[in-house]
C-alpha cells in the first residue's frame, strides 16, 4: 500500500468512510421517502441513509427487475 502514514493506517485496520459501507441508502430493502429519508420495506419504518441492520441486501443495479416484498 503505497501513501502517507494515515492511509498505511487506514489500510491496517480495514478501514471504510461512510460511503462504503453497507448502509440502508444501498440497501435493496429500502425506498425514497420524504426527500432523503428512506422507508425500510422489511420493517415499515423509516430510516437514514447511514443506517444499517442486519438484513442488509445489496441494491440492484437500475434496470433490473425485482420481484415485490
Amino acid at each position: 500500500m503505497s501513501g502517507g502514514p494515515i492511509a498505511r493506517a487506514k489500510g491496517a485496520q480495514n478501514y471504510q468512510s461512510a460511503m462504503e459501507r453497507q448502509r440502508c441508502e444501498t440497501c435493496g430493502q429500502s425506498v425514497e421517502c420524504y426527500g432523503s429519508t428512506l422507508q425500510c420495506r422489511l420493517g415499515s419504518f423509516l430510516v437514514t441513509k447511514y443506517s444499517v441492520c442486519d438484513r442488509w441486501e445489496l441494491r440492484p443495479r437500475p434496470g433490473f427487475k425485482t420481484p415485490p416484498i
